[in-house]
């Protein structure tokens, strides 16, 4: 086995690209796909004026009397017209050469006078049968020849087995059309990008290099990996951990929404973070000095993009490192590290608010009370926590949606997280629900004036609900 040197993913795409494109032009099918000859479909000039009857008769069904009507009336048959001569047809497939006489022997037949070699004889045929009464003779002959009609039915089963063959060659066509359209590498840019299968392959090859990237990192050159790695290196358990929070970047894509839609809730929150970083006066911001606001698991960065473009300074952390990334990448201010390692590094009272969206139902009862005091002890006085998370009450959300996410631990009733705001010392403290408003935006409900009087009030109710709590003025 000789060796060989190593091939990129794009080389091994470009030459399958060429390879497809490989094809004898004098057999070729669809797009230059190569087809067998016992699946290729016939084609007759239907504009020439001259045929053999072995050009017409090769077709079969439907498409043998379009193709007569259009190579003998030259145009397409009437609706009444080609469901007559296929019934015909079905109690009579060996009678082609009826229904080529039939066409060129009727009025417009005649005046378009196409000729066809090899049908004299039934055309004389059919002439005579116009003739009263000589004319049924030959079906009274035919009849005590044949009393049983043996020869139709086995004429039929032969022009079933034709129409199978058919649309077999049809479907074989199909299939090579569409092969060839997604590995043919010579197609136009645009025509590429265009086609969902081409860009879902894209969008694979681009994830599976960036994990690749990300082991090849974290296995050699000596790249740091998260925290400090075991003697000999990463072991499975390890770089399993690194692809579970590659996955769930992706996992957030596809069932958290576009974030744009996501960034259109989130704006509802916006003029509570506004009145409260104008009002509150907050200390020495330690670690995240000049800012305003900490987001706590801010993924994607969407409401940090929000906070932004209000000119709101604010800052963020997260644990995934490819959301972190993502996120500095869009110029955000994003540490990657462990909420509570980051919370409990801050001096007292240095924020004016604090987010966290979709983060509670990660954590354990412990955790959850733990963030909650953090949070008060970090929060200057009157300063502003938003607590967003799925709202159990819902019962598609509850019973259904909450189960989506395999990290997900438990919902927190809305009756509980508002006792556990309280408990720690936030002076008010209220949960929310989120309602379409006119306009196509949100608005805030306090969930403490919603009634539940039957099944649909169950249904109706927003899928997520805040928390809106703030701190003391005096602490």
């Amino acid at each position: 086995m000789t060796d060989k040197p190593d091939e990129s993913v794009e080389d091994v795409i470009e030459k399958v690209g060429r390879a497809a494109g490989r094809g004898r032009p004098d057999r070729a099918g669809p797009d230059g796909w190569s087809l067998p000859e016992f699946f290729r479909r016939p084609h007759v000039d239907v504009r020439k004026k001259s045929y053999h009857i072995g050009e017409l008769v090769r077709f079969s069904g439907r498409a043998f009397v379009s193709v007569a009507y259009q190579a003998l009336l030259k145009r397409e048959p009437d609706p009444e017209g080609e469901d007559a001569y296929i019934r015909f047809l079905w109690d009579n497939p060996d009678r082609k050469a009826a229904v080529l006489a039939a066409l060129r022997c009727s009025g417009e037949g005649e005046v378009q006078a196409v000729e066809v070699r090899g049908l004299r004889w039934q055309l004389f045929w059919t002439r005579f049968r116009r003739i009263p009464v000589l004319g049924r003779l030959p079906g009274l002959f035919g009849r005590v020849l044949d009393p049983f009609g043996t020869k139709n039915r086995i004429a039929r089963l032969e022009d079933r087995v034709e129409d199978a063959i058919d649309e077999t060659g049809r479907a074989m066509e199909w299939t090579a059309m569409r092969v060839q359209r997604g590995l043919d590498a010579k197609a136009d840019a645009s025509e590429l990008e265009s086609k969902a299968g081409l860009r879902d392959m894209d969008r694979y090859l681009l994830q599976v290099g960036r994990v690749l990237d990300r082991v090849t990192a974290l296995m050699g050159n000596g790249a740091p990996g998260p925290g400090h790695w075991p003697p000999g290196g990463p072991g499975p358990d390890d770089l399993y951990a690194v692809l579970a929070e590659e996955m769930y970047v992706e996992f957030e894509n596809a069932f958290r929404g576009p974030s744009g839609a996501v960034r259109r809730r989130m704006a509802v929150y916006l003029p509570l973070v506004r009145e409260a970083v104008g009002r509150v006066s907050p200390g020495d911001g330690g670690a995240v000095r000049g800012c305003a606001v900490l987001d706590l698991g801010c993924g994607r960065g969407e409401f940090l993009e929000l906070l932004s473009k209000d000119g709101i300074p604010a800052a963020g952390v997260d644990s995934n490192r490819y959301m972190a990334e993502r996120c500095r990448e869009a110029g955000l201010d994003v540490r990657r590290v462990d909420i509570f390692t980051f919370m409990e590094a801050l001096p007292d009272e240095c924020l004016a608010a604090i987010s966290a969206f979709q983060v509670l139902e990660h954590l354990g009862i412990q955790d959850q009370i733990r963030l909650i005091n953090q949070a008060r002890r970090i929060l200057a006085p009157g300063g502003l926590i938003v607590l967003e998370t799925p709202n159990p009450l819902n019962l598609l959300a509850g019973a259904v949606d909450f189960h989506r996410d395999p990290t997900h631990l438990r919902p927190v009733h809305p009756d509980t997280l508002v006792f556990m705001a309280r408990y720690a010392g936030f002076a008010r403290a209220r949960a929310c629900f989120m309602k379409e408003s006119g306009d196509g935006g949100v608005r805030l409900e306090d969930a403490a004036g919603r009634e539940f009087r039957d099944l649909q009030d169950y249904i109706d109710v927003s899928r997520d609900y805040a928390l809106i709590a703030y701190k003391g003025q005096n602490g």
